[in-house]
């Protein structure tokens, strides 16, 4: 259970002072919050916590409307529930004028909607949303709501759990927020908030905690100055990765093992292989020679050949529907795609067992409690080891975890034995690579014209196998000119091709063809190769060391060939090779061949087995050395330093013969 609190922000008007008419007049004070578009006047959040898992889960909410914008976004309000156990009560919707009147919408002009999602996937009906339109919602209107949610049904009997979220710094202003926690005092709860110090009381057989915070710090503004960017500040509830923490999260488990205990009970069941299941299994594998061939059979199917419904585990039922269900629908969210899978493969005698992960969520392993996944993927003991898969994308190869997922705390939940916290891999089942050639013929006036080939082995694969699959082959050159914008290339891409783009054992191959006039600075004579942009991440300082450390993600090699056909009567002054290693990449870069009519260069990029940087490194604690390798992140990082890169480094010349000496 997690509370959905709207962003919100308030401005205050300025009020005027009164004065005697022989005193001078004291000055306004300006509201510091003026320009500020919507402001969290106050907000007040409770939750009523039973023994036997049920509850309320109240929200108050003021701010005032400081903009058009702000009037449009909540001139509707939506409320999402659950109606397979919740009951959500809409106690009044009121506008405060600045005259002093107030305008109600009343509670009957809510409309009660299916959630988008139910829409494509029935079997989702529970997912509910209340909308109201709000009567006369304009500029400097003070905004006041309050919705109460009736928990009926626990999600585990004699179980509770929830987090919550203070507003961001950087995202909206909020003059007080209210959180209270009521549960029973005879009940074992571990309430967790290292960051937030709580208001603790007894009464009546109910213990209370409430904490009262306020977040004033204001967005970032933009200088103008095009060199620097606003840096967001930093949020006291994420960790060194900058992945959200819970502000407060409480929970009446004891431990993960009783944790897994309660999923294990929703999701056992489902996963039972039945006569259907069998069936479809031995056709999956028919020609499997081995039993790693038959348990990649039967991923490609669940993982391409299942529909994906995007619901975050735990939003709407934990449970997943039945393997049968998911088998006959061809849809599902996470954990039925799990649930799927794990039945093919029990019906062809694997041990299978699910996996609750967070993607994106901070994990804290010392509060055992279901709020901290939104994600379920499938492990498989074979005598070699476990193997994790992840048949959500639709698109991912055998074996791969996207990076959110890797080397992260998943909790493993076994039909056997009791469920603990195991972590994922670090690194693909593949070494990561990719490669892009350029083949291209440049013409007297500077217009380039070249086919590009592009193969992808690593995280990116899985973007372009995506992108390959949302659009229509006719539409392919729409794919093509984003990822050629994205690499760092303005010119117009064509006639576009994809390869090996059903085999996801096989790197996908994007071929299109690519042309741009003028191409580089042609005006002068200067051209560059063609490169796609560096990975790296872009630092704010190029002489301080920054204060986390930089995540670089899996080793990887990264491949540049770039073969351009001058026009006659032009040579090329080709740049001197470039060889550079540090402790976390190598960067090589090296004229191939220089004839009076060919240009080919290449480079290659090697990330190294590091998979983060540490900020403390002599690196950049060596004054010395710190500018140089600021540098060349900088460098790496931005498509607009690509070329800059190139004009340092990699530029190339180009004069008629005529004019040489």
């Amino acid at each position: 259970m997690h509370s959905a609190r709207p962003i919100l922000a308030l401005v205050a008007s300025a009020l005027p002072l009164a004065c005697m008419a022989q005193a001078p007049a004291a000055p306004a004070t300006l509201d510091p919050y003026r320009n500020e578009s919507i402001v969290i006047e106050r907000s007040e959040t409770t939750y009523r916590m039973h023994a036997d898992g049920t509850g309320e889960r109240d929200s108050h909410v003021i701010m005032r409307i400081q903009s058009d914008g702000a009037a449009q976004q909540f001139g509707v309000l939506g409320f999402p529930y659950a109606s397979a156990n919740e009951t959500l009560v809409i106690k009044f919707v009121r506008v405060h004028k600045n005259d002093g009147t107030t305008v109600e919408t009343p509670a009957s002009d809510a409309i009660d909607m299916p959630a988008d999602v139910t829409r494509q996937a029935p079997l989702y009906s529970d997912l509910k949303e209340k909308h109201l339109p709000v009567r006369s919602l304009s500029p400097g209107d003070k905004l006041e709501y309050e919705v109460d949610t009736v928990i009926n049904k626990p999600d585990s009997p004699g179980q509770f759990w929830g987090s919550d979220h203070f507003t961001p710094p950087g995202t909206a202003v909020a003059l007080a927020e209210l959180l209270t926690l009521e549960v029973p005092a005879d009940k074992y709860v571990q309430v967790w908030s290292p960051n937030h110090k709580p208001t603790i009381s007894e009464h009546d057989g109910l213990k209370t905690y409430t904490w009262s915070v306020s977040q004033l710090v204001t967005a970032p503004k933009n200088t103008g100055d095009d060199s620097t960017k606003p840096t967001p500040p930093k949020d006291p509830d994420e960790d060194d990765q900058g992945r959200k923490l819970p502000s407060v999260e409480w929970t009446t488990f004891r431990n993960w093992s009783e944790v897994g205990d309660w999923y294990r009970s929703l999701a056992l069941k489902q996963a039972e292989p039945n006569d259907a299941l069998r069936a479809r299994a031995n056709d999956l594998t028919a020609k499997a020679q081995t039993p790693e061939d038959q348990i990649r059979a039967i991923y490609d199917f669940v993982s391409s050949r299942t529909r994906y419904v995007g619901i975050d585990f735990g939003i709407g039922r934990y449970q997943p529907h039945a393997a049968s269900e998911v088998l006959a629908d061809q849809y599902g969210d996470c954990k039925d795609k799990d649930t799927l899978l794990e039945a093919l493969l029990r019906a062809k005698g694997f041990t299978t067992a699910p996996a609750l992960i967070g993607a994106g969520i901070a994990p804290v392993p010392d509060v055992p409690s279901p709020s901290m996944f939104n994600h379920v993927i499938t492990t498989v003991n074979l005598p070699g080891g476990r193997i994790w898969l992840d048949s959500t994308p639709m698109v991912s190869p055998y074996r791969f975890l996207s990076a959110v997922i890797r080397d992260e705390k998943a909790l493993l939940v076994p039909s056997d034995s009791p469920a603990t916290l195991e972590t994922t891999p670090p690194d693909g089942p593949y070494p990561y690579s990719a490669q892009l050639e350029a083949i291209g013929d440049l013409d007297a006036d500077g217009k380039l014209t070249a086919k590009i080939t592009a193969t992808y082995r690593d995280d990116d694969e899985i973007i372009v196998r995506a992108l390959e699959r949302s659009f229509a082959s006719a539409e392919w050159d729409k794919v093509s000119q984003y990822i050629s914008a994205s690499t760092g290339f303005g010119g117009a891409t064509s006639n576009t091709d994809f390869k090996n783009t059903d085999d996801t054992s096989q790197p996908i191959t994007l071929t299109y063809d690519y042309s741009r006039h003028p191409f580089g600075d042609w005006d002068n004579r200067r051209i560059v190769p063609l490169f796609p942009a560096l990975e790296f991440t872009a630092l704010d300082s190029e002489t301080t060391a920054p204060p986390e450390d930089i995540q670089l993600g899996s080793p990887r090699t990264l491949k540049a060939v770039t073969h351009i056909h001058l026009p006659e009567g032009f040579i090329v002054e080709l740049p001197d090779p470039i060889h550079v290693k540090t402790e976390f990449a190598t960067f090589d870069a090296v004229a191939l061949t220089s004839r009076s009519v060919e240009l080919e260069l290449l480079a290659t990029r090697l990330c190294s087995s590091l998979s983060v940087f540490t900020s403390r490194s002599a690196a950049f604690c060596d004054p010395s050395t710190a500018p140089r390798y600021a540098n060349a992140i900088i460098a790496a990082s931005q498509s607009t330093q690509l070329i800059e890169f190139g004009a340092l480094f990699w530029r190339s010349y180009c004069r008629r013969v005529a004019t040489l000496v």
